[in-house]
């Protein structure tokens, strides 16, 4: 058997992990297994698929914070790489700590790839000089690099690298037979989850916080209340925005019309109960949401910093931030009003553009069991 190692930030339902977890339930784990180096705030505390990781045979290691003490995380770094003696190991977290563990990786003849998965990142300027320097250092080390989208490429490891040979695009993927829905069916969950199939709702899924842009969707939202005054927004995801943003709908005056649902197990169902999905991110590495969202037959509205690779259907469309909340309010109103009694999924379109889970986890298998001999 050929063991993974997986190294994130943390496993809990975010979009990378999210995709890690659909490719992880997908492969013969027979033959291949996935451990999980996590990088938590607290070691103690128990991540969402934690439980789901080791009843399939994976490792979940939680490694000390590097900020705090470099050199216990590079000896706890060291005791995981030395304990199964990986041949393959994928980096999905691109913070200042993978400077280390590459450079550990690298030491043992591992084979490295390194996984871009967004294309920005919100702090000041401190943070930014920090992440772009760390991005110039850490190019050095991998064998293979692939990214969400080209954008995603290029922003982490630059453009010369991004056309090279050893770069690919991996799509991120869904079980599309989870998001088949019809009118009738929409309804039924619409009725289950809000207890109405007459409020217009408005929904996003996401982590709360200043890249996915919330706060201005509650703008929006306020907007989309003066015209259709029942609706509902329900907000999917947790983060450290939420108190932020549990006091500007008090401040608008919403609070009582939106619904922040928290972490959720069965997002699909969700999907399927929203009327219109409003994605108004900053950055996006592709915006997976809104795939999920269009493969569920949402009308979709995503800003213009999403990559229009995530536009794979006829459901989709792009509006930029600048344009401002009322502009926004009336798009999304007018794709209500144009879409209503027509839901329909869009599960071939999705699949035909290449966000079939089945053949990317067949892909990525195919492409450990050509490298994982590596020594």
């Amino acid at each position: 058997m050929q063991r993974i190692l997986h190294v994130v930030n943390i496993m809990d339902r975010g979009g990378v992990e999210t995709l890690l977890m659909n490719i992880y339930r997908q492969i013969d784990r027979d033959q291949i297994q996935f451990d999980f180096l996590t990088h938590p705030y607290r070691r103690d505390a128990v991540q969402e698929y934690e439980n789901e990781i080791r009843d399939m045979g994976g490792v979940v290691y939680k490694a000390p914070r590097f900020v705090r003490d470099p050199i216990q995380y590079r000896r706890y770094v060291c005791r995981v790489f030395d304990s199964r003696r990986y041949q393959i190991v994928h980096a999905h977290s691109l913070e200042t700590s993978s400077a280390v563990y590459m450079k550990e990786a690298k030491k043992r003849k591992m084979y490295l790839i390194a996984h871009a998965h967004s294309t920005g990142d919100l702090g000041g300027f401190i943070r930014q000089s920090v992440v772009r320097l760390t991005h110039r250092v850490i190019r050095r080390y991998p064998d293979y690099f692939f990214g969400c989208s080209d954008e995603a490429l290029r922003y982490h490891f630059g453009a010369k690298i991004a056309c090279s040979s050893r770069t690919n695009i991996l799509n991120n993927g869904i079980d599309s037979s989870k998001y088949i829905v019809d009118d009738r069916n929409h309804n039924l969950y619409k009725e289950d989850i809000y207890a109405t199939n007459t409020s217009p709702v408005f929904g996003t899924v996401g982590r709360l916080s200043n890249e996915k842009n919330q706060l201005f969707l509650l703008d929006v939202f306020a907007e989309i209340l003066k015209q259709e005054p029942t609706s509902i927004l329900s907000i999917v995801g947790k983060g450290s925005l939420e108190d932020a943003l549990r006091s500007k709908a008090s401040d608008l005056g919403i609070a009582s019309h939106v619904r922040f649902e928290g972490s959720v197990s069965n997002v699909p169902s969700y999907l399927k109960a929203f009327d219109v999905f409003l994605f108004p991110s900053i950055y996006e590495g592709l915006g997976m949401a809104g795939v999920e969202a269009q493969a569920a037959g949402l009308p979709t509205l995503m800003s213009t910093n999403v990559p229009s690779l995530a536009h794979c259907t006829d459901l989709a469309q792009g509006l930029s931030l600048s344009a401002g909340p009322a502009v926004w309010a009336d798009k999304a109103i007018e794709m209500y009003r144009d879409n209503r009694g027509q839901r329909k999924d869009r599960t071939d379109l999705v699949r035909a553009a290449g966000f079939d889970i089945g053949e990317i986890a067949q892909g990525l298998c195919d492409f450990y069991d050509m490298h994982g001999g590596v020594r």
